[in-house]
């Protein structure tokens, strides 16, 4: 899954919005505390 985010032909920003897909209100949450950079690694680990 991390991979997908060292590939530079994808935007960080439709990957983030892949995750909020996902994670639903608690990814929200978490980019609200965080910057945009941050979430993009800690999203994929804050669903366990």
């Amino acid at each position: 899954m991390r991979a997908r985010f060292k590939d530079k032909k994808m935007r960080p920003r439709n990957a983030f919005q892949r995750h909020l897909e996902q994670l639903g209100d608690e990814g929200f949450v978490l980019w609200k505390k965080l910057d945009g950079r941050n979430v993009l690694i800690l999203a994929p680990f804050a669903r366990t």
